[in-house]
């Protein structure tokens, strides 16, 4: 695979933090392609304006320039 998309899982129904999981997500994202080159996109799939924008906050910390 060379694609991967991730949904906010559990942010919904099941009210597990939408920060947190966010946080997760991104730093477990960066710290994978760090190590592997594989992947040439990674999206997340973001259910709302809320959910995008932490992602979005998330992507320019973890991600800067």
């Amino acid at each position: 695979a060379r694609t991967i998309a991730f949904p906010s899982i559990s942010t919904g129904a099941y009210r597990f933090p939408l920060e947190t999981a966010t946080e997760i997500a991104m730093r477990e994202t960066k710290r994978f392609l760090e190590q592997d080159n594989t992947l040439k996109q990674v999206v997340f799939v973001c259910f709302g304006q809320r959910a995008y924008n932490n992602y979005q906050e998330a992507f320019e910390r973890l991600f800067p320039g």
